[in-house]
């Protein structure tokens, strides 16, 4: 796999986190955040 920017360490720093366990934490906040968030609309649509 080659680096389009070799420059942009953002990108190689968010790929290498994936695969560690802060890709899994970050998987983890995302799905509790959209539990809320689903949550939340449908207390709106229910009230």
């Amino acid at each position: 796999m080659t680096e389009p920017d070799p420059t942009d360490r953002s990108g190689i720093e968010a790929r290498q986190g994936a695969r560690g366990n802060n890709g899994r934490l970050v998987g983890i906040v995302l799905a509790v955040v959209a539990l809320l968030a689903v949550w939340v609309i449908y207390a709106f649509v229910l009230t």
